[in-house]
C-alpha cells in the first residue's frame, strides 16, 4: 500500500483516503525530500492518526494537558554553543508549551508516557509560523526505535484497544 501526501491534506492509497482539513496546501517541502518508504509510512501512519481522531472525536494520543506562554530567553554566552540561527546567544522568543499525560488523562500518578512541546514562535510579528517546535518524551528512550516501529505498536495497540485484544492473541 503505497500512501502519498496529496493537496488538500488527503493521503492517496491508504484504504480509506482521509481529508484531514477541506482546504488546500502547498505540499510541504521535507515531504518532497522523504525517500519513498518513509513517505509512505508517515502517509499511512498520519492516515491512521487522522481516522482514529474523526472516530474519538479529539487528540487521539496526549487528550488533555496544560499549557502556557512564556518568553525563552537564550543566555548571552553558553561555553561550546555553536552558532545556530535561533539560538544564538542574548536573544529572546515568545515560546508556547504544553504537557500531558499519554493516555492516561484520568489520573496523573499512573504510569504513563509523559510529553511535552515547545513551540518556539518569532520575535516579530509574522505570518504566525512557528520558527520551531520541540516535542519531548520522558523516559530514557523512546520505546519504538524506528517511525516503522511506531507505527506497527500503534496498529497493534488500536486493534487490541491498549491490551485487551478482541480478535486475536496479538496482545497477549
Amino acid at each position: 500500500m503505497h500512501s502519498v501526501l496529496q493537496k488538500g491534506g488527503v493521503y492517496i492509497g491508504s484504504k480509506n483516503p482521509i481529508m484531514i482539513k477541506n482546504t488546500t496546501h502547498a505540499l510541504d517541502e521535507r515531504i518532497e525530500e522523504m525517500d519513498t518508504l518513509y513517505k509512505r509510512i508517515v502517509g499511512n501512519l498520519a492516515a491512521n492518526l487522522a481516522a482514529t481522531t474523526l472516530k474519538v472525536k479529539s487528540r487521539y494520543f496526549h487528550r488533555i494537558g496544560v499549557s502556557g506562554k512564556g518568553l525563552l530567553k537564550i543566555y548571552d554566552n553558553i561555553k561550546g554553543l555553536p552558532d545556530h540561527k535561533i539560538f544564538c546567544p542574548g536573544k529572546s522568543y515568545p515560546v508556547i508549551i504544553r504537557h500531558s499525560n499519554s493516555l492516561s488523562a484520568d489520573d496523573d500518578a499512573r504510569i504513563d508516557a509523559r510529553g511535552a512541546a515547545v513551540r518556539i514562535l518569532p520575535d516579530e510579528a509574522g505570518d504566525g509560523s512557528p520558527l520551531l517546535d520541540l516535542t519531548l518524551k520522558t523516559g530514557k528512550a523512546f520505546y519504538a526505535r524506528t517511525i516503522g516501529d511506531f507505527a506497527t505498536w500503534l496498529v497493534v495497540w488500536a486493534c487490541c484497544e491498549g491490551g485487551a485484544c478482541k480478535a486475536s492473541s496479538a496482545c497477549a
